[in-house]
C-alpha cells in the first residue's frame, strides 16, 4: 500500500471512528428517539462518511491518467492538460466535491475530464 493510501484509509477509518462516537453520544441525548429517528440521523452522518470515501475512491488513479496524453474522446486528436477543476457531485450514496484533472482539445475545441464519462461518479 503506498503511502498516500495509507494516509487516505487512515482519515477514513478516523472518521469512521468519530461518526461512531458522534451517533453513540447523540443517541445518549435522546433517550426516547424512535428507530426512525435513529436511522434518520445515522443516515445523515453515513451520507458524508460515504461521500469521503467516493471522493477517495474516484480520484484514486488521478495522477496517473492525468499524466498521460490521452487523446480526445471526440475526434482522436491530442487533448492538452488545463490544470484541475472542481465539481460537485450529487449521488444517492453521498455528496463529495472531485478536484481533478481537466483536459481540453485544441482540434475540436470539446473539454472533458479523464478517464471519460464511463468512470464519472453519480452521472454528473
Amino acid at each position: 500500500m503506498s503511502e498516500r493510501e495509507e494516509k487516505n484509509r487512515a482519515e477514513f477509518v478516523a472518521s469512521a471512528e468519530a461518526m461512531y462516537d458522534q451517533m453513540v453520544k447523540w443517541r445518549d441525548e435522546h433517550p426516547d428517539a424512535s428507530f426512525d429517528e435513529i436511522a434518520s440521523q445515522v443516515s445523515h452522518e453515513r451520507r458524508k462518511l460515504m461521500g469521503q470515501l467516493l471522493e477517495g475512491l474516484a480520484t484514486r488513479h488521478a495522477a496517473e491518467v492525468e499524466a498521460l496524453e490521452l487523446e480526445c474522446p471526440e475526434c482522436q486528436g491530442r487533448s492538452e492538460g488545463k490544470g484541475k477543476q472542481k465539481r460537485d457531485v450529487t449521488h444517492s450514496e453521498g455528496d463529495t466535491k472531485l478536484k481533478r484533472g481537466y483536459r481540453y482539445c485544441p482540434r475540436c475545441g470539446s473539454g472533458f475530464f479523464p478517464p471519460g464519462s464511463e468512470t464519472e461518479t453519480g452521472g454528473t
